[in-house]
Formats: C-alpha cells, structure tokens, sequence
C-alpha cells in the first residue's frame, strides 16, 4: 500500500496558491472584515492582481515577497 506523503498534497495547488494562502496567514486577519473581505476584495479588483495586493495590503510586492 502506497501512502503519499503529507507534503506531496500541497504541490498540487501551486507556487500562487501557496503564496495567497501565505498573505491571507500573515495579513488578512488584521484587514478590516477579515480574510472572506480581503479574498473578496481581490478578486472584484480586475485584472491587476498584483497591483490590487499592493492596494488592499498597503504595501509594495517586493515587500511583501522579502
């Protein structure tokens, strides 16, 4: 019997995901109306994802990724 090891289910979401669910752990708790108003936030923002992290989190991506 194979059995997958615990790390192996988190490469099928992705580097992206990985990193969103990172900015929702380390900011979204302080943002006003939580995580459920940040993801929401982000994703009426349009197309400029990157651009609306920066908005919503008020700081610039190179900060966030340091």
């Amino acid at each position: 019997m194979w059995i997958q090891p615990p790390c192996a289910a988190a490469l099928e979401y992705g580097v992206g995901w990985s990193f969103l669910r990172w900015l929702t752990d380390q900011y979204a708790r302080q943002y006003p109306g939580g995580d459920a108003q940040f993801h929401r936030e982000m994703l009426l923002s349009g197309q400029d994802q990157l651009g609306a992290i920066e908005r919503l989190l008020g700081s610039p991506f190179e900060t966030l990724l340091a």
